[in-house]
């Protein structure tokens, strides 16, 4: 049942992720973009997952911060694909702003 708990949790933790990265891409990132003249269009789902993951990792230290005795926090951030998809994702949301366009 601890086990249930916690997959609950992390599918929870993803979820809402995904849900205010769509709401912080569509509001904040478009004006940001827009203001350096690129145009916010082409697939923007891209940009949409890299900064629902950004979220999903700053709320993953915050809660290991606050509990720091966590197992399955120290696990994830311990894994390399967690570091590696971070940095897949800082990479994904600079390369518009380098470019000038959203290549995707």
């Amino acid at each position: 049942m601890d086990r249930f708990k916690i997959d609950y949790w992390t599918i929870s933790e993803i979820f809402m992720a995904f849900l205010i990265g769509m709401l912080a891409t569509q509001t904040i990132l478009r004006n940001v973009y827009e203001l350096n003249g690129i145009s916010f269009i082409g697939n923007t789902s891209v940009i949409w997952f890299s900064v629902s993951y950004l979220i999903y990792v700053t709320e993953t230290f915050i809660r290991l911060l606050i509990w720091k005795n966590s197992e399955s926090l120290k696990k994830r951030i311990k894994g390399y694909s967690f570091w590696a998809v971070l940095l897949l994702a800082i990479i994904l949301l600079l390369i518009p702003i380098f470019k000038g366009e959203i290549p995707y």
